[in-house]
């Protein structure tokens, strides 16, 4: 059955309190009856000429339209994209118009060169290249004084940033503008050093971040050259050396201040050697290891030049130094004696490893290196007891090549040997002259087969002539040690004469440079070979073979010219020398001299030199009448000579002037 529903289910209707109003979405509701209209109405106002386009209509901008002073005040900014930014766009702006640069560098410095400690490593590069390609390279014509005290004031202070990366990106900067400007690191050299003291001691920027610290180093080396050049170099030109070095300077105490920091700066830089040599320098990955220890090497190797230097010249010359109380020649001697020989007790490196090619050429160069050092600093302090025996074996074995396994590539090899053994040749003369007994005929030995063995038309061969020619002209003081030490210095000066022939056949005209300097060496032996010696009867047989030097041939029609005639005219002059300096001048000699003459095809000149020469060498008895006589007959028959007028013979002989 179904319930019937209640009456009372049914919900009694309640009052309304208030009736909503449902407003359309987006309509505005209307203003109340008594509200003001505050609306003004009025037309735009426009000013003429008010665009900022045309407010820099004239200024050089960027791509993005700012001027230099805004993109200037941009490198301030936070953001580091904005600052490089504002760089680019320097940049840019400097490119289009680079005369306006410099009314506004100074000013420009004054607010870029924040930028050298800038806590973002690429706003530091972007600035550092700015400098280096564009700003600098502008101001070629003169750069303004007031600009290079901003930049290496800052330079400086940044090298004592606690950042490490600004530390070191701060001597690249220092570099940069000693570069451009080398008179400023006179005004801070103290400093300089010092700062590069203070930064090679640190272990950890050594031993970690050498590919920088290597950049680091390349400026130390700048700066070294620049005081090398001072002391050494303008020496030899320049008396008065001190008054140049007080104007450097601007007293003389700085120079020495200077001398004291190089002191103090060797033992750091042995250390910094030491410890890196103490890792394998040998694989691929080492290579900016061993860039750092050669620009290591090369720093040591300018700083001990400069304290030798000074150490030479005031051994024995107090009067220079009287004002100078802290400074004591002897007792820096003691010191670079103290500290370089450490580098002697593992030379040469790289003997104990077993070592591929590549490894080979590193170690090779690095022994080099401080073998050069070593026998340039005995020059300076003139002690042949600072070489050890086993140095003298190395420049022994370098010289013959033996250093290292062979070569897959032995020409290769022999050729990179043959360019690094040349920095040591200007040192064999002295080496020679002060070692004793064995080692001293061996390295003449170990000299000898290298010269041989040396290509004639390579630069390295002027080395050698170089050594030659000293050997034969030596100072007072080694020409005595030499006749003193070196009794059969003698066979070996013939050894080396026997060459020559051979060298200017080879060279022939190629090599017009070369072959004028062998000429000269071989023209002062022939000068100064002392009579009734072996090297002098050497220097007189001589002439079977270089005659043909002279010689004009004909072969099956053909006519073959010997050197002399294809050489330039100031060879020809040397070559000519040769033949007045001999003692004696023999038959077929002359003969060939004289086919020279009549088939050679010679300058007019020359030809009169010649003439005058022979003439000449007859009056001191040199050659012998018949020779004489052999020569004029053939010379009057080959240009037809007869009694005509002196004009009529010039013309015919085509000569000028009144010479004749």
């Amino acid at each position: 059955m179904v319930r019937s529903k209640s009456s009372n289910s049914k919900k009694p209707k309640r009052g309304v309190d208030f009736k909503k109003i449902k407003h359309k979405i987006g309509r505005k509701l209307l203003p109340p009856k008594n509200s003001t209209n505050t609306q003004i109405k009025s037309k735009a106002i426009v000013l003429p000429e008010q665009s900022i386009s045309v407010e820099r209509r004239g200024m050089v901008v960027d791509k993005r339209g700012l001027t230099l002073q805004e993109l200037l005040k941009k490198t301030s900014h936070r953001n580091p994209k904005m600052r490089r930014d504002a760089l680019n766009g320097i940049k840019e702006i400097i490119l289009k118009d680079p005369s306006k640069l410099k009314p506004q560098v100074v000013s420009m410095m004054e607010k870029l060169n924040q930028l050298i400690h800038d806590n973002d490593g690429a706003v530091r590069d972007t600035f550092f290249n700015l400098l280096r390609i564009v700003i600098f390279p502008s101001l070629k014509g003169g750069i303004p004084g007031d600009m290079i005290p901003l930049l290496m004031d800052r330079s400086l202070h940044a090298m004592t940033h606690l950042s490490v990366d600004i530390r070191l990106m701060a001597f690249k900067f220092l570099q940069l503008v000693i570069h451009n400007h080398p008179i400023s690191f006179f005004h801070h050299a103290e400093r300089v050093l010092g700062n590069y003291v203070h930064i090679l001691k640190d272990k950890q920027i050594c031993l970690q971040d050498k590919s920088k610290l290597k950049s680091a180093l390349g400026g130390l080396v700048h700066c070294l050259n620049l005081l090398a050049s001072e002391t050494i170099e303008l020496n030899r030109k320049a008396p008065d050396w001190m008054t140049r070095m007080f104007v450097k300077f601007e007293n003389q105490q700085g120079f020495f201040s200077v001398v004291k920091k190089l002191e103090d700066l060797i033992p750091v830089l042995v250390n910094c050697f030491r410890e890196s040599s103490s890792f394998h320098v040998t694989t691929d990955s080492c290579d900016q290891s061993f860039e750092y220890m050669l620009s290591t090497l090369q720093c040591i190797n300018r700083a001990s030049r400069i304290l030798g230097y000074v150490i030479k010249k005031y051994q024995h010359d107090d009067s220079q130094i009287y004002c100078f109380k802290c400074y004591n020649p002897d007792l820096l001697r003691s010191n670079i004696l103290l500290h370089l020989p450490k580098l002697q007790t593992t030379f040469p490196f790289g003997q104990n490893h077993k070592s591929s090619e590549k490894e080979e050429a590193r170690f090779f160069v690095l022994n080099v290196r401080v073998a050069e050092m070593f026998l340039h600093l005995k020059e300076m302090i003139d002690d042949a007891s600072f070489i050890p025996d086993h140095f003298v074996e190395f420049i022994e074995f370098s010289l013959l090549r033996k250093v290292g396994a062979s070569r897959s590539d032995e020409p290769l090899r022999k050729a990179f040997m043959e360019r690094h053994i040349a920095s040591l040749l200007p040192f064999m003369p002295g080496l020679i002259s002060q070692i004793t007994g064995s080692y001293q005929t061996r390295l003449l030995e170990a000299f000898t087969s290298a010269f041989k063995d040396c290509k004639v038309n390579c630069k390295q061969i002027l080395g050698y002539f170089s050594v030659l020619e000293e050997m034969i002209l030596p100072d007072k003081v080694d020409k005595l040690r030499l006749e003193t030490n070196c009794p059969y210095l003698m066979d070996y000066q013939i050894a080396w004469v026997k060459e020559f022939p051979r060298i200017l056949f080879q060279l022939d005209d190629l090599h017009p440079s070369i072959s004028e300097v062998a000429l000269k060496v071989l023209n002062r032996y022939v000068q100064f070979a002392r009579p009734n010696t072996p090297l002098m009867l050497e220097v007189e047989t001589l002439q079977l073979t270089l005659k043909e030097f002279y010689d004009v041939r004909t072969i099956a029609g053909t006519v073959h010219h010997g050197p002399f005639v294809k050489l330039p005219y100031d060879c020809q002059i040397l070559a000519l020398c040769i033949v007045k300096n001999y003692l004696k001048l023999d038959k077929e000699f002359v003969d060939a001299l004289t086919r020279c003459c009549v088939y050679g095809d010679l300058n007019p000149q020359l030809l009169l030199n010649i003439i005058g020469d022979l003439q000449g060498s007859y009056n001191t008895g040199i050659v012998q009448i018949a020779d004489l006589l052999s020569f004029s007959l053939a010379l009057i028959a080959r240009f037809h000579v007869y009694p005509v007028k002196k004009a009529t013979f010039r013309k015919r002989m085509g000569i000028a002037g009144n010479n004749y």
